[in-house]
């Protein structure tokens, strides 16, 4: 008897499916999920550290945010426009007001970019409040030298600049799209958001850029599963204005530290955003660093190749 049970108990486990990160199933709405083994993750995201896609931080103690932790809690998951990005009276009105042919178009004019200086360098003030303690500012200058040695941006303290970044620690993370005339808020909450990648994220927003997941051509690489996002943050998925944005010549980019991970704004913890091709399944929302398509469109914006091109 005894032998029949231990039998009956290790045909009922080999016969039971086993849900690990390599497999896509339907729950019980009928919707298509991934499924991420907990245990599986960390060492996910560890190996994205050797993915060539990924640019590894000069700084090899970058923080690794898992997959589960995501599900939980993103601190770019605002309460802002997309989560994370600050609208100006006129940057709302467009969104609103499709006639408003002036306003979507002026939003890409270079006024938006920041200037460069004879020797081609793109030149961005800013300054750090005393909300943050040494580590926390060692972060963040870490976070700006990475874009530094990738691109011609150059980060500098700002002594009389009128226009400049005030990084402050405030609810969340959040920033403005490109350059605000006068001084811009930047907020990177200490402990939610003093992480490399988040950091990056941040300042990659306020150079121009918009998030990847909400380019015109999405639909053709990943599937917005609705039926899981919180109903108030539906408006947050729609697509941006391809006269507002573009991918300056780079296809779409699941590496991109400007995608959001597979469970932003979930209602109930299910994933809202899945990659049309399997392999990306643990990619996207990566914070590690800067991909490789982010650097080219950042290089392609500001014209980083050539020197005295003033856009």
């Amino acid at each position: 008897m005894k032998y029949l049970l231990i039998l009956f108990i290790v045909c009922k486990i080999s016969s039971t499916p086993i849900r690990d990160s390599r497999i896509i199933y339907p729950d019980e709405f009928g919707n298509i999920q991934i499924d991420n083994r907990i245990d599986d993750t960390e060492s996910d995201q560890i190996s994205l550290l050797n993915d060539p896609n990924i640019i590894k931080p000069a700084n090899a103690t970058t923080t690794l945010t898992s997959q589960h932790q995501k599900k939980l809690k993103n601190p770019e998951n605002g309460e802002f426009y997309q989560g994370d990005i600050v609208l100006l009276d006129e940057e709302l009105k467009s969104l609103h007001d499709s006639s408003d042919c002036k306003a979507r178009t002026g939003l890409s004019s270079v006024l938006k970019r920041w200037p460069k200086n004879l020797y081609g360098k793109v030149i961005i003030p800013f300054t750090i409040s005393d909300d943050f303690y040494f580590n926390d500012k060692a972060s963040i200058l870490s976070a700006m030298y990475d874009i530094e040695a990738h691109t011609c941006i150059k980060f500098i303290q700002r002594s009389y600049e009128h226009d400049y970044i005030y990084i402050i620690s405030d609810t969340g993370c959040y920033s403005y799209i490109g350059r605000k005339l006068g001084p811009q808020v930047m907020s990177l909450q200490r402990d939610d958001c003093i992480s490399h990648g988040h950091i990056i994220h941040e300042l990659v927003h306020a150079l121009g850029f918009h998030h990847m997941h909400n380019h015109i051509d999405r639909n053709n690489y990943v599937t917005i599963n609705y039926n899981n996002v919180d109903p108030s943050k539906i408006n947050q998925f729609v697509a941006v204005d391809p006269l507002l944005f573009e991918n300056f010549g780079t296809p779409y980019d699941y590496y991109s530290v400007m995608h959001y991970d597979t469970y932003t704004f979930s209602k109930n913890g299910l994933q809202t955003i899945l990659p049309n091709d399997y392999n990306y399944r643990n990619v996207l929302g990566q914070r590690i660093g800067l991909s490789i398509g982010d650097v080219k469109r950042i290089n392609s914006m500001y014209k980083c190749d050539q020197v005295n091109q003033f856009y």
